[in-house]
C-alpha cells in the first residue's frame, strides 16, 4: 500500500480502529460506576482523575479523525500519554501523589516569582488579587516539607523512568514531542510535499499518511485499554469487560503490522 494514499478516510484499518476506540471509550465510562474512592485518599482521587483524562484525550484523538483535524492527533496523544504514566506511577506507589503535589507547587511558585510587580507584564495586577509574598512562602515552605519526605518535582524523564518506561520516552514520546514543538519534520509531514522536479509543495489540512494514523491510533486504543485495566485491577472493582476489546485490539494491532510489512 502507498504510504501516501490519501484514502485515510475508507481505510479499512483506520475505520476498525476508530470503532474499538470508541467501544473502549464507552466501555470506560459504563464501568467507571463500579469504583469506590475513599474520600479520605487523595492518591484514590487522582488516580481515577487521571483515568478520566485518559479516557477524554482518547475520544479527542477519534472526534479529530473524523473531523480531519490529523495535526492535532499527536498533541493530543502526548498529553494522554504523560496521563499514562502518572498513573502507572500513582497505581504503585499511593505517595506518588506527594511528588505531583511538588510539581504542582513548583509551577506555581515560577508563576507567583513572575507576578510580583515589575517582573513580568503579561502577569501584571495580580499583586493586587494576591499576597504574592505570602503565597510564595507557603509554597516554598511545603515545597521544603515534600523534600524533606523524600518527595520532590519530577522531571518528565524521571516519571518515564520510574514507571520503568524508559524506552517509551526515548522513542514514542520523542516522536510526539516533535510534533508539539513543531519541529521541522512534523512541519513538513503535515505541509510539505515534494515534486518530481525536487521543488516542494506547500499546503493545509494535508492528509497524513495512512501507517502513520494507523500507528498512533493503535498507539492510543493501546495506552487507554492499559489505564482501564490497570486502575480497575488496583481497584479490586471485578470488571471484565475490557478484556475482550483488548484481544479484539490485539488482532488488529497484527493487521496494522501486516499492513506496514506490505507497504
Amino acid at each position: 500500500m502507498n504510504d501516501t494514499s490519501p484514502n485515510v478516510h475508507t481505510d479499512e484499518i483506520v475505520q476498525r480502529q476508530v470503532q474499538l476506540l470508541e467501544r473502549v471509550v464507552h466501555a470506560c465510562l459504563a464501568e467507571a460506576s463500579r469504583f469506590t474512592v475513599n474520600p479520605d485518599s487523595l492518591a484514590q482521587e487522582i488516580a481515577v482523575a487521571l483515568h478520566g483524562t485518559i479516557v477524554e484525550l482518547a475520544h479527542a484523538c477519534g472526534a479529530l479523525v473524523l473531523s480531519d483535524d490529523f495535526s492535532s492527533i499527536p498533541i493530543v496523544m502526548r498529553s494522554l500519554l504523560e496521563a499514562s504514566i502518572d498513573q502507572a506511577n500513582l497505581l504503585v506507589d499511593a505517595d506518588y501523589v506527594m511528588n505531583m503535589e511538588a510539581a504542582d507547587h513548583a509551577k506555581f511558585l515560577d508563576l507567583l516569582q513572575q507576578s510580583v510587580p515589575g517582573t513580568n507584564p503579561y502577569l501584571a495586577g495580580l499583586a493586587e488579587q494576591h499576597d504574592i509574598s505570602a503565597e510564595i512562602r507557603e509554597k516554598e515552605q511545603r515545597i521544603s516539607e515534600l523534600a524533606a519526605n523524600g518527595r520532590r518535582n519530577l522531571s518528565i524523564f524521571d516519571r518515564f523512568k520510574r514507571a520503568n518506561a524508559e524506552d517509551q520516552y526515548r522513542s514514542v514520546y520523542a516522536l510526539l514531542c516533535l510534533d508539539s514543538h513543531n519541529n521541522f519534520s512534523a512541519l513538513a509531514e503535515r505541509h510539505m510535499d515534494e515534486l518530481p522536479d525536487g521543488r516542494h509543495m506547500l499546503s493545509f489540512f494535508k492528509l497524513p499518511p495512512v501507517a502513520t494514523l494507523r500507528t498512533r491510533l493503535d498507539s492510543v486504543i493501546a495506552t487507554t485499554l492499559n489505564s482501564a485495566l490497570s486502575i480497575h485491577a488496583a481497584f479490586k472493582t471485578g470488571c471484565t469487560a475490557f478484556e475482550p476489546l483488548h484481544a479484539e485490539h490485539a488482532a488488529l494491532r497484527a493487521a496494522v503490522i501486516s499492513a506496514r510489512a506490505r507497504s
